[in-house]
């Protein structure tokens, strides 16, 4: 597949998906200077714009599974994971620009059983990764840079989240509010951190999905520009 370009013009929000062996960077916006809309319209239907495709493989990376973006940093925090393989004492986590340039390589001393469960938290600078094996959120203080230090690496007990199958984790980068996927139990965990004691007193309730009646929903994002929060149902 070829690195597809195009020109992007005052785009709302950037992101980017894990596509087999590829990344896919996409803007999504307004197109610059629109005609005006009818005095009844509300709203103008936004459009996608694939800016780039970075081929994985090029970077010597086979099977990206996870993806995280650092703002601070402004680069790709990339997890991958051979198929039919276990996790092992340490993780190596790739840290790539979008402009596919691979900048650092960091180990991280802990697996990372799924890496579908990982995000930056901009608000703290820091990258939270949840293990449902041993109920625990895993933390990686990164620097001004973005650079993660393994050496702040620390645990937190997530017993009270209440976790049965967690399939992705979002950020509210305003509130630091995080969102947890559980495709077990059909619903979004939102976590509240408490204001001394953080994630290790937060505030738990539940968004119910179950009316959604889909029991295969992976992957969530929480898009800031409207507060909406959006999960995939592959089937």
């Amino acid at each position: 597949m070829r690195a597809a370009r195009s020109a992007v013009l005052r785009p709302l929000w950037t992101g980017v998906a894990v596509g087999f062996s590829a990344l896919f960077v996409a803007c999504v916006g307004d197109p610059i200077a629109p005609p005006p809309p009818p005095e009844s319209e509300q709203t103008v239907d936004p459009w996608v714009s694939l800016v780039r495709v970075i081929e994985s493989a090029e970077l010597g990376l086979s099977n990206p599974a996870g993806l995280a973006f650092s703002s601070s940093g402004r680069t790709l925090l990339l997890v991958e994971r051979q198929p039919g393989t276990s996790p092992g004492p340490a993780s190596d986590i790739e840290l790539i620009t979008p402009a596919e340039d691979q900048t650092a390589t960091v180990r991280i001393p802990t697996e990372i059983t799924d890496p579908v469960n990982m995000a930056f938290d901009g608000r703290v600078n820091r990258l939270l990764i949840i293990q449902s094996a041993g109920n625990r959120l895993i933390e990686v203080l990164a620097g001004p840079d973005g650079s993660l230090n393994p050496q702040t690496l620390r645990q937190i007990d997530t017993d009270s989240f209440g976790l049965q199958d967690p399939q992705g984790i979002t950020i509210d980068p305003m509130s630091g509010r995080l969102f947890i996927l559980d495709a077990a139990g059909s619903r979004i965990v939102r976590i509240e951190p408490h204001a001394q004691l953080g994630l290790r007193r937060p505030t738990v309730t539940d968004i119910d999905l179950a009316p959604l009646g889909s029991t295969a929903l992976r992957g969530i994002a929480f898009d800031p520009t409207s507060g909406h929060l959006h999960v995939l149902d592959p089937p």
